[in-house]
């Protein structure tokens, strides 16, 4: 096939205007994917740790922080909060835990995990952090 001379560098004008579209859907689908590891492993985090804050033996809030980490390797958990029995008010500490966590059948714990996640498209669509939360409620054993 024959070049007309008033095409000469078509195809790198072609590439230069489409190579920047590749790649923001590429870093977008490797955001998407994050963002859904992410998810899963918080309400993973969530679940492990109200397994954990359901057992009777279970008196300090370290087990179930650290069940929620485990439970999560790769991400840096923002917080986790324990609460009892449909109450709004996290528990603050060690003491008040023990103190306040009932005992007998018809109680539950309630265990949230937050995190935060920053897309890496953020700074290129304007999207900032986004908190992601998963929570589980179990009855105490």
């Amino acid at each position: 096939m024959k070049r007309r001379d008033g095409q000469r560098g078509f195809t790198t004008v072609e590439f230069a205007l489409t190579i920047p579209l590749f790649f923001a859907l590429m870093l977008g689908a490797i955001d998407g994917g994050r963002l859904v590891i992410s998810r899963y492993m918080v309400s993973s985090a969530a679940v492990a740790a109200a397994r954990v804050a359901s057992v009777r033996s279970t008196v300090t809030l370290g087990p179930i922080t650290t069940a929620a980490n485990n439970a999560a390797p790769i991400l840096t958990l923002a917080g986790v909060d324990v609460t009892f029995n449909a109450s709004t008010t996290p528990v603050a500490n060690d003491a008040t835990f023990a103190a306040s966590k009932p005992t007998g059948a018809g109680n539950t714990v309630t265990v949230t995990v937050r995190y935060s996640y920053a897309p890496l498209t953020g700074s290129f669509v304007g999207i900032g952090a986004k908190t992601l939360t998963g929570v589980s409620r179990v009855s105490i054993e």
